[in-house]
């Protein structure tokens, strides 16, 4: 997808990619040869082929609009985990994670899964919400116990959620034993960008009943699963 991408160019705009589609000049060897280009453009094309090569995703990071991220996929990312926790409140310092759901998948295709819940080291005060009570997690793992499964479970992968970098992550990152490094995609921020206005708010529950796919329940399974039908609708618009 990278190599038929224009809109990181210098002076390109999203109708001027359109337009050298539509021409037919669908990619970079095509621009090249197109006499199209200018020279800061034909240069920014030899830095994106170099760039490519050595599998630099900072480069195409700091340039493409973030509502085109996802094209890197293809080319870096080809192996991505989709995930969701419900906790016993909002703020990880004063909260425990009681349950994860997270889908790997690879090229759009499920090959993989991972769910836990977690016996929290309080008591859960609201059940109501997600449904899980201390009974339901009266054998389960303390999360530490499943710090390490979960960290291999996700080396290497891209991870994507809806809310991730302000919700999940920061429980992630303050209840396992180490902090992820890898490169995250959040739905949210991605919704923001693309949609803008079109939707009255970027709920979870509001994209699914726009994009008409299987509502959130609260449940981390579902919530995933939701997410994932959502980013794939939201990388469908051109």
């Amino acid at each position: 997808m990278l190599r038929n991408t224009f809109i990181h160019l210098p002076g390109f705009t999203r109708k001027l990619e359109l337009d050298f589609w539509s021409s037919g000049i669908e990619n970079w060897s095509d621009a090249y040869e197109s006499g199209e280009l200018n020279s800061a453009q034909l240069e920014a094309i030899d830095d994106s082929e170099e760039a490519l090569s050595e599998l630099d995703h900072s480069f195409f990071k700091d340039l493409l609009p973030e509502k085109y991220l996802w094209r890197m996929f293809p080319d870096f990312f080809s192996e991505t985990v989709f995930l969701d926790i419900e906790t016993t409140g909002f703020e990880p310092e004063e909260s425990e994670i009681v349950e994860i759901y997270i889908l790997k998948v690879q090229d759009n295709k499920i090959i993989d899964e991972f769910y836990s819940l977690f016996k929290p080291e309080k008591n859960i005060k609201n059940s109501d919400i997600h449904g899980i009570t201390d009974h339901k997690v009266r054998n389960a793992p303390r999360i530490k116990e499943m710090s390490d499964k979960i960290t291999n479970f996700l080396d290497g992968s891209t991870l994507v959620g809806h809310n991730l970098d302000n919700f999940d992550l920061k429980f992630l990152n303050y209840h396992l034993d180490n902090e992820l490094q890898n490169n995250t995609l959040d739905t949210l921020t991605l919704s923001r960008s693309i949609l803008k206005d079109k939707v009255e708010n970027h709920k979870l529950n509001t994209l699914a009943e726009y994009f008409e796919v299987t509502p959130p329940t609260h449940s981390a399974k579902d919530d995933v699963m939701t997410t994932f039908e959502i980013y794939k609708k939201l990388s469908s618009i051109q």
